[in-house]
């Protein structure tokens, strides 16, 4: 284990390793096993050409299972590499050299044995790069990426956050050292009016100014998703209602990230981002 290729993007920050996932919690969800056909169903009411048809493409994908390789497996000599390979990409992002420490890191992404699961420092060091310079959109969909990993713990999930806001925001992430600015109780009173007045413009389908109220909240600078994940959960709300079906996909997941979120929460939200997709997918 090497946790200098898992180290996260700010230097100061990059001493914890990421590789071995911490003990799973809660329950996982597990992907249903293909359904049976139900073959006397099919010859009592579609016939014998319809199940024929059906014990083909049965059998077609039992063989495609069949062929299908084992997947590869990392061992000591890839992981040195890799290594090897993240330090010299950190030391072209601490130059600010980014396109060559993304081309590093891409070697490493790509490899047929490499998994975001055990190595998620990697995704979000390339998240970092493609923030840098300025592909925002690609950005983010590498932090959350990396935020799906297993391996953080939720502290490390709220760093995570912080750095897909800002590259939501089109910022770059905050300076290496820079301390974050805590809100106090003045602050917490104006969000929560403001909270309050944009579930009111939502219930009366005025989505528009809703966000726009939602987003003098996330914009702040003392702001975190991490810790007040509603916001963005209703920001995605209101750009599903006004058909940005991809943006309110992606702030869906930043609020299912948080650290905060229980399994019924998080199982409400998942199903949020499925209608999400289902109606980005409609034919129009």
């Amino acid at each position: 284990m090497t946790p200098r290729r898992l180290r996260v993007q700010r230097p100061p920050e990059a001493k914890r390793s990421a590789r071995k996932p911490p003990p799973a919690s809660g329950r996982e969800a597990v992907s249903e096993p293909e359904r049976p056909f139900g073959l006397a169903e099919l010859q009592r009411h579609v016939g014998n050409r319809a199940l024929s048809s059906l014990l083909q493409a049965q059998s077609e994908r039992s063989l495609q299972r069949e062929a299908a390789p084992a997947p590869q497996k990392a061992g000591a000599e890839d992981v040195a590499y890799w290594d090897d390979v993240f330090r010299l990409a950190r030391k072209r992002i601490v130059a600010g050299r980014f396109a060559e420490a993304e081309k590093l890191l891409r070697s490493v992404y790509e490899d047929p044995k490499f998994t975001t699961a055990d190595t998620p420092g990697v995704v979000l060091n390339l998240a970092l790069c493609r923030q840098q310079q300025g592909d925002f959109a690609e950005a983010i969909s590498l932090y959350l990426e990396s935020i799906a990993s297993p391996a953080w713990t939720g502290e490390n999930r709220k760093e995570l956050l912080e750095g897909l806001r800002s590259a939501r925001m089109r910022r770059a992430p905050r300076p290496s050292g820079g301390e974050a600015v805590t809100a106090d109780s003045a602050d917490e009173a104006y969000w929560d009016d403001a909270f309050r007045l944009a579930r009111k413009r939502i219930a009366a389908k005025q989505f528009a100014e809703a966000e726009k109220l939602l987003r003098q909240i996330y914009e702040d600078p003392k702001f975190t998703t991490a810790e007040s994940p509603g916001v963005a959960l209703n920001l995605a709300l209101c750009r599903q209602q006004q058909g940005d079906f991809a943006g309110a996909i992606s702030l869906y997941q930043e609020s299912l990230a948080s650290p905060n979120r229980n399994e019924e929460k998080r199982r409400k939200i998942l199903e949020s981002i499925r209608t999400a997709r289902l109606k980005q997918r409609a034919p129009t």
